[in-house]
C-alpha cells in the first residue's frame, strides 16, 4: 500500500465513506445514497435537485466533482491527506446548503 507520510490509502478510504455518510445524514432530502468503494465514491442524488443548480453550487464551493444524470462523482486524489479530505466535505456540505436553498423539497 502506498501512502502519504501518516497516510495510508486504505485509511483515508475509511475517512472517505465515513464522510460520504455522514454527509448523506446531514442531507438526506437531496442524497438520498450512495455508492462506492476505495478512494471514489458516487451521490445519488434525489430527483426534485436541479442539478444544473447543483453544479453550480458546488462550483461556487470550490467543488470539482463530475455531475451527472442524478449522481455527483468524487474521486479525491491519492495523495490527499485527511485533513483536506475533511475539508472537501466542508466544502459539499456547503453546497449542500445552497442547493438545499434552491431546489426545496416540495411537501
Amino acid at each position: 500500500v502506498m501512502s502519504t507520510p501518516g497516510h495510508t490509502y486504505t485509511h483515508l478510504s475509511y475517512v472517505l465513506e465515513e464522510c460520504v455518510a455522514e454527509l448523506q445524514s446531514q442531507f438526506g432530502d437531496l442524497i438520498v445514497g450512495h455508492t462506492g468503494r476505495g478512494m471514489a465514491a458516487s451521490l445519488q442524488i434525489a430527483p426534485h435537485v436541479d442539478m444544473g443548480v447543483l453544479k453550480q453550487c458546488l462550483l461556487n464551493a470550490g467543488v470539482m466533482a463530475e455531475v451527472y444524470w442524478d449522481h455527483v462523482g468524487l474521486l479525491p486524489p491519492l495523495i490527499m491527506t485527511e485533513t483536506a479530505l475533511r475539508a472537501a466535505f466542508d466544502q459539499l456540505a456547503t453546497a449542500c446548503v445552497e442547493v438545499a436553498k434552491a431546489c426545496p423539497v416540495l411537501a
